[in-house]
């Protein structure tokens, strides 16, 4: 698969494997996105062909994300909720959209569980969401 770029301010940027799962009988791949359980971070992605910076941040009680493909803002400050997508209108920028799935119940995302409890995955235009992770 594509790999996946993360750095830390001060740090030099590590290649990071990007994770695909079967998500139906046909072999759609949603596309996992590393990232660390910290409050604040980077990752740079590509997304189906798409360059993409995402920011993420949590604000008192709530995840938000920042995005950027080629560049372009895509997105700021969208609230990151578990099994909603992301993105919710489309952008002629940015094809697919992204999701938080809560992997051991139903709470919103949250820096201190991401990575472990907290899926964050891409999944392609038209790709379903894998039924497993529907809640």
């Amino acid at each position: 698969g594509d790999p996946i770029l993360r750095g830390r301010r001060g740090a030099p940027p590590c290649f990071l494997p990007v994770t695909h799962h079967p998500s139906t009988p046909q072999d759609n791949l949603m596309q996992k996105i590393n990232i660390s359980p910290r409050p604040n971070q980077s990752v740079q992605a590509v997304l189906d062909g798409q360059n993409c910076v995402i920011r993420l941040y949590q604000r008192e009680k709530h995840l938000y994300l920042d995005l950027q493909a080629a560049g372009r803002t895509i997105r700021s400050g969208a609230i990151c909720r578990n099994g909603v997508e992301i993105l919710q209108f489309r952008s002629p920028h940015f094809k697919g959209g992204l999701h938080f799935f809560d992997q051991s119940g139903a709470a919103d995302p949250q820096w201190q569980e991401l990575g472990s409890r907290y899926l964050f995955v891409y999944l392609k235009e038209g790709e379903a969401v894998p039924p497993a992770l529907l809640f």
